[in-house]
């Protein structure tokens, strides 16, 4: 059977056009952005209105830029009437109906479910208004046109202008994704004002989210027994006999009762169990539609899928801390996707689409007990598999990426934003040397040149004008013990490996090091941050490509 959960889109043999709810998925299961309208009670019963038209015979061929619902309304855009036609014939069939009830299905569990509990901090504060949708991040056109709103000219001299700039400054890919490369006509005739064209600006395909790497919490609720049992609202289900009920466990969070239950029968052998919500309500599920339980923990794992549900709990440790210097706080993976460009780009690593970067990062101390932004690792799977295709004559296999030439540099700007945002003393990352030997000699040519010359050459043209030197910052890094992210806090072991322990906090976590334990300072690359290069950088931003317009 067809469902959502294993299949993200659909196609059909011999048709132009197919179905997709790959970004749908990725809103409400991965936190994405949502790029469609509000999912209400009504809404929800349409999935047309979610459901994204691709080209081709592959769920992952591009986007249109049009909904199942558009198609209906007629609104084809660019579409030939004929392929649109086909496409709403072909959802007749039955595969595709079910396919449909599943999504509709998945909206309605989403617009059910509450929120999610334990979600990081953002990467960044909330926009500023930046055409790109992150917080300090600007585009030299759109700032070039701006000073310029008020001036006239015919467009052809506009677009001639346009391309010189390209020669002061200005990335050609800026301009391919700012929708002025390809500017045919502009209402009205005469003279084309700058204002028209800053109009006209639509950046919407370069648009970024930064998503924490967040899963699902194996353990949903933490029941301790009741010693003292409080009174607790129950509301009780018409019943033939009379039910007798005793909280015994109950999760102080969340508030879920554990409930054991006796019938008022003399026959009963064996006393019942149930989970409650905190409004005192029956958790039920369709296999078990009464909620009467043979055993605590099987009340319990009801309860706990009950949570899942409606508020799930979530965990940030990541996927690959295993592949990191231990002993950092806060450690995190962030992925930089692009969920408006409108082809698709998988990896394997990430079950999201289009990710254009991968960082990893934690905050720890120097030598003289500043706080420092490490980062663990910066990667563009993409931009690597787009430029390893070009090389080997097959570039057309792999959709190009925005920032194909120039994502280590948006990296280096992301981290100083996010550097700056959580009041850091500095910003590290590794050598390449510790690349070379965390990945086992791998690729050891690329990490040399993207670790120890293009990443210092990036820091050292952003930070020229402020006169801040690219520069070895000393960290601390554990010697004879290693601390790892956990589901929930930290996990500490000795030199051999030995758990010493879990903890909730960071502090916790360091009272549980042995006595003999100790750490090395390791010279890694940095840029110091003061707080007036922080207020700096948090007020001026970066380009996001290039270094502006001369």
């Amino acid at each position: 059977m067809w469902t959502i959960e294993k299949t993200r889109g659909i196609t059909f043999r011999g048709a132009k056009l197919g179905l997709s709810a790959a970004r749908l998925w990725e809103h409400t299961q991965r936190r994405q952005i949502n790029p469609f309208a509000p999912i209400t009670r009504q809404t929800a019963q349409n999935p047309g209105l979610y459901l994204d038209v691709t080209e081709g015979e592959s769920p992952l061929q591009p986007l249109t830029g049009l909904t199942l619902q558009d198609l209906r309304d007629k609104r084809y855009a660019h579409l030939n009437p004929s392929d649109a036609a086909h496409l709403l014939h072909n959802i007749q069939c039955r595969e595709c109906r079910q396919w449909m009830a599943s999504v509709q299905a998945h909206l309605e569990a989403a617009r059910q479910e509450q929120a999610a509990r334990n979600r990081p901090t953002p990467f960044l504060p909330a926009g500023d208004g930046s055409p790109l949708g992150v917080a300090g991040l600007k585009c030299a056109l759109q700032i070039w046109l701006h000073s310029r709103r008020d001036e006239k000219a015919p467009l052809a001299q506009w677009m001639n202008r346009l391309r010189k700039l390209t020669q002061q400054g200005l990335r050609g890919n800026e301009l391919d994704l700012s929708g002025l490369s390809s500017v045919g006509a502009l209402p009205g005739e005469g003279p084309v004002t700058g204002e028209s064209l800053l109009q006209h600006l639509d950046y919407r395909k370069a648009r970024l989210s930064i998503l924490p790497v967040v899963q699902t919490a194996r353990r949903q609720l933490d029941f301790v027994q009741v010693t003292n049992t409080p009174p607790a609202r129950r509301i009780e289900p018409r019943r033939r006999k009379p039910l007798r009920a005793h909280p015994v466990y109950r999760d102080p969070i969340m508030g879920y009762w554990i409930d054991q239950i006796a019938w008022e029968d003399l026959f009963l052998d064996q006393p019942g169990w149930r989970a409650l919500t905190c409004r005192g309500q029956v958790v039920t599920s369709p296999a078990n539609p009464t909620g009467i339980c043979r055993s605590a923990e099987e009340a319990m794992t009801l309860a706990s899928a009950h949570a899942h549900t409606v508020l799930p709990k979530l965990t940030a440790q990541g996927k690959w801390s295993r592949y990191s210097i231990s002993g950092g706080e806060h450690y995190r993976e962030w992925l930089v996707t692009l969920p408006h460009y409108r082809f698709g780009h998988y990896n394997p690593h990430f079950p999201h689409r289009n990710v254009l970067l991968h960082l990893r990062c934690d905050i720890r101390g120097d030598e003289d007990g500043h706080r420092i932004l490490l980062m663990q690792e910066a990667q563009s799977d993409w931009a690597q598999a787009f430029q390893r295709a070009g090389r080997a004559g097959d570039a057309n296999s792999i959709p190009a990426p925005p920032w194909a030439q120039e994502w280590p540099a948006l990296a280096l700007k992301l981290m100083l934003l996010h550097a700056a945002s959580r009041n850091v003393d500095g910003l590290a990352w590794t050598t390449g040397a510790m690349q070379v030997r965390r990945y086992g000699g791998r690729g050891q040519k690329w990490l040399h040149r993207l670790y120890d010359e293009m990443l210092p050459h990036e820091a050292q043209k952003l930070l020229r004008k402020h006169q801040v030197p690219c520069q070895p910052i000393r960290v601390r890094v554990p010697d004879n013990f290693t601390i790892r992210p956990a589901e929930f806090g930290y996990e500490v072991f000795d030199e051999e490996g030995h758990s010493l322990g879990a903890a909730t906090s960071w502090e916790e976590a360091r009272s549980l090091l042995p006595d003999d334990a100790h750490e090395q300072v390791v010279s890694m690359h940095g840029i110091g941050l003061d707080r007036n290069l922080r207020e700096v950088i948090m007020e001026e931003g970066f380009y996001a490509w290039g270094h502006g317009i001369l």
